[in-house]
C-alpha cells in the first residue's frame, strides 16, 4: 500500500506539532505504513489503525508529541491491498475499541491495555460496493461500528448487509439487507437509523424493518439525528423526519 502520514496541529494556532509516517523521518519505524483512518481518542492516548504490506495494526500515540506507545497487530490479509481501499473508522465504547478490517473481520480490544478481547468474520461480499450497476442494495460508505442495545453494529464496506455482533463477546446476532442505504446515522438502546437514498430506520434487538422513506429530493449530505427527528440535508433544503415514523415534517 502507498506509505501515508499522520499530522498533528496545535488546535489553537494551527501550529505543526508532530508528523509520523512518510515524509518524515526515514528512520521512524511508521515511515512505510498507510494509515487508515484520523485517530481516535481513547483515555490519555489516540489510536490509529494502519496497514504495514499486508499485517492491520492499531498505533497507540502520544497525543502531545505523537511518540508511539504501543503498536498491535490484529490480523493480515490474505489478498492485495487496494491502494484507494475504504477508511476504516474505528470507535469505543464502555472500555471497548472496535476495529473494522474491510477484509471480512471486526476486532475489539481492551481500552486500557490494548489486548484484543475478540474478533469475528463475516462473509465478505464479492462486488464492487460503489458501483450502483452491480450493487444495487447497498453500498456502504465508511462509517465506525455503533455500539447500541448491548450489540455492536456494522455497516462493512466489504459486506453488503449490515450486521451486528454482541459488543461483549463478537457472537453473531443478526444480518439485515438495506435497500439503497449507504451508511449509519445514528442508534440508541432500541433503534438505529440508516442514510443514504432511502432513510430507515432497524430495531436494534432483530434487524427487523420499522420504516423506511425513500427520499424525493437527491440527498447532499449525511443525516442526523437529534431528539425525535431525523434532519436529512437534500437538494431541496433541509428535510425533518419524526424518527419514530419516518413521516415528513417539512422542509426548511
Amino acid at each position: 500500500p502507498i506509505a501515508t502520514r499522520l499530522v498533528a496541529y496545535d488546535a489553537r494556532s494551527g501550529e505543526l506539532r508532530w508528523r509520523r509516517g512518510a515524509g518524515g523521518d526515514p528512520d521512524d519505524e511508521l515511515s512505510d505504513v498507510q494509515f487508515r483512518a484520523a485517530p481516535i481518542g481513547v483515555g490519555d492516548h489516540v489510536w490509529a489503525p494502519y496497514f504495514k504490506q499486508s499485517d492491520l495494526f492499531v498505533a497507540v500515540l502520544n497525543p502531545s508529541d505523537g511518540s508511539l506507545v504501543r503498536s498491535v497487530l490484529l490480523g493480515s490479509a490474505r489478498e492485495p491491498l487496494n491502494p484507494v481501499a475504504p477508511t476504516l473508522l474505528p470507535s469505543v465504547s464502555d472500555g471497548l475499541v472496535f476495529v473494522p478490517s474491510g477484509h471480512g473481520a471486526l476486532f475489539a480490544l481492551d481500552a486500557a491495555d490494548a489486548t484484543v478481547r475478540w474478533a469475528c468474520q463475516y462473509e465478505r461480499g464479492n462486488r464492487p460496493r460503489r458501483d450502483p450497476r452491480t450493487a444495487p442494495v447497498t453500498a456502504w460508505l465508511p462509517s465506525p461500528p455503533v455500539v447500541a442495545g448491548g450489540l455492536v453494529i456494522l455497516a462493512a464496506t466489504d459486506h453488503r448487509e449490515l450486521s451486528a455482533f454482541s459488543a461483549g463477546s463478537g457472537e453473531f446476532r443478526w444480518t439485515a439487507a438495506v435497500e439503497h442505504g449507504s451508511y449509519v446515522i445514528a442508534a440508541d438502546s432500541t433503534r438505529v437509523w440508516l442514510g443514504g437514498r432511502n432513510i430507515s430506520c432497524l430495531s436494534v434487538a432483530d434487524g427487523k424493518l420499522v420504516w423506511a422513506t425513500r427520499l424525493i429530493a437527491v440527498p447532499t449530505g449525511r443525516s442526523v439525528v437529534s431528539g425525535e427527528l431525523v434532519f436529512v440535508p437534500t437538494s431541496e433544503g433541509l428535510l425533518s423526519l419524526d424518527a419514530a415514523t419516518g413521516s415528513a415534517i417539512g422542509v426548511q
